[in-house]
């Protein structure tokens, strides 16, 4: 808090106060309180003249402050000096007469309430109590312009959920007869290295993100000098102004937001991100591939639209057709390039597999833990606490063992859970670990059981 302004004549006495409150409204930087004192004696016209003065000049020093102006008036009303000055005192002050008045630039600041009168004064006292709404409140809520498909950076989601999504769509629309779907993983080349500034610029605005924001990120992209060095030899510095940093916790976050509009227009496409994992999902009805292959064109059109290049060595399809007898499809091309076709893909985590099944994806599972398992020995070797080892393999061993697990558990054979429980078993017996060790494998296993 600070003064600001002080003045004195024989018609007008004013105090200018400068305060910022910890807890005010965001589109105000500060709230400067205008003390007023007009005599009774005084000359209306001149003390009106002067304190309307007083306020323009204050104004054009903090154009973004809100000042309240408050005090005694008398017979005086200074909506006729400054009429964007609304007067919020509606209850008599001193018998029936309104001689204290409270004004502001804002309609319907405050709702006033008569109080009893402090000590001997002759003036009650006036509640305002306010009724102004932050803007953030009164206006009204803008429809989220986030992609649903994509999931990261949202509360309570993590890799498991685009894939639990694509396979549900998949599984869904295999229900129906004479169906079959083909998953398309793309892969871009030097993703964040292709971010162009001034595109994501308006992208960002049209996220609503406030001007400052993007004017910051933009400077944080453009102008950034780099250099290389190898050993002792170190090359000369370059201007860069496209791309992300590499390493930087907020790549991976613009490299969403730039392609949060890369979306699919038909309900037969569908178009699963996590951050710069992109999948492209077909739904054929029929044979009737249309709607897949523009969905993919549309994809390769608006990637050179942005900047994006497309790898074609690691973008792979796999179909899923369960019909009896499936005719030979023809491949994908992209930009005249034949995509090749997989019949499993680590995606996120998991190993998808063309039937389906996760076999292949618990392999892997079993072979990497199975791998830690030496660590586990080796350390059991040096008599270390069986409490330690425990820690050691709820860390390092079932922490493998439940990856994904709310992914592909639910949909294993009872063979591929006992090869599961097998390794379990072996850590348990091997190094004298007390039935604590058990994986969460069980706990899962009985929570499906309990939910079924």
């Amino acid at each position: 808090m600070s003064v600001l302004k002080k003045s004195y004549s024989p018609h007008l006495e004013t105090l200018f106060i400068n305060c910022k409150p910890f807890y005010s409204p965001r589109e105000f930087s500060s709230f400067i309180l205008v003390g007023v004192y007009i005599h009774p004696r005084a000359c209306v016209t001149e003390a009106l003249q002067q304190l309307a003065d007083q306020i323009r000049n204050v104004e054009q020093q903090h154009p973004d402050s809100l000042l309240i102006v408050l005090g005694d008036f008398n017979r005086a009303n200074l909506s006729h000096e400054l009429p964007n000055y609304r007067q919020h005192i509606k209850c008599p002050t001193r018998d029936t007469n309104i001689l204290d008045h409270c004004y502001t630039t804002l309609k319907d600041t405050y709702r006033s309430v008569p109080r009893a009168a402090l000590g001997l004064s002759d003036h009650c006292l006036v509640d305002l109590i306010p009724t102004y709404r932050h803007k953030l409140k009164s206006a009204k809520p803008v429809a989220p312009c986030w992609n649903p498909l994509q999931f990261a950076y949202w509360a309570n989601r993590s890799v498991d959920d685009p894939v639990n999504t694509g396979l549900h769509y998949i599984l869904q629309h295999l229900d129906s007869p004479g169906t079959y779907a083909w998953v398309l993983f793309v892969d871009f080349s030097s993703v964040f290295n292709t971010i162009i500034p001034d595109i994501l610029h308006s992208k960002l605005s049209q996220l609503t993100v406030p001007a400052p924001t993007c004017q910051w990120i933009s400077n944080f992209l453009t102008d950034r000098r780099q250099q290389v060095r190898l050993g002792s030899i170190t090359s000369s510095t370059r201007t860069v102004s496209t791309g992300a940093p590499q390493g930087c916790v907020l790549s991976p976050l613009l490299f969403s937001l730039y392609t949060n509009d890369c979306t699919s227009g038909d309900p037969n496409v569908k178009l699963l991100k996590f951050a710069d994992n992109t999948t492209v999902i077909g739904l054929v009805w029929d044979g009737n591939q249309s709607a897949y292959r523009w969905g993919v064109e549309h994809l390769a059109l608006w990637c050179g639209q942005n900047n994006l290049e497309l790898n074609m060595l690691k973008t792979v399809e796999m179909t899923v057709d369960f019909r009896r007898s499936p005719p030979t499809l023809l491949p994908l091309s992209i930009l005249n390039n034949t995509v090749s076709a997989v019949e499993t893909f680590r995606f996120l985590g998991s190993t998808i597999s063309q039937d389906l099944k996760w076999e292949s994806n618990i392999d892997a599972i079993r072979k990497k833990a199975q791998q830690r398992m030496y660590f586990l020995h080796q350390l059991r070797k040096f008599n270390l606490p069986q409490e330690l080892l425990i820690q050691f393999y709820t860390a390092i061993i079932q922490s493998v063992l439940c990856t994904s697990i709310t992914v592909w558990f639910g949909s294993a054979t009872k063979q591929d859970r006992n090869r599961l429980q097998r390794t379990v078993r072996t850590a348990e017996k091997n190094h004298h670990c007390q039935p604590a060790l058990h994986s969460g494998l069980v706990r899962v296993q009985s929570q499906e059981t309990g939910r079924t």
